[in-house]
């Protein structure tokens, strides 16, 4: 998967299961509307990285 989209869509399927998905694991059966939404949300929430400077301890 190259995309967000393509990551979306790919757990909005549920299609995909190997001996390494969780028994638990259900698809989230988005719509394409819900699909859009959710990319958008996840890219609003992108950005610049926040530099955190590790405190001292004494």
């Amino acid at each position: 998967m190259k995309t967000l989209e393509e990551v979306v869509k790919h757990y909005s399927d549920g299609k995909h299961v190997d001996n390494f998905t969780s028994p638990d694991f259900q698809p989230l059966n988005l719509s394409d509307k819900e699909q859009k939404a959710l990319v958008a949300l996840l890219k609003s929430m992108s950005g610049d990285p926040i530099k955190v400077e590790a405190p001292v301890i004494p």
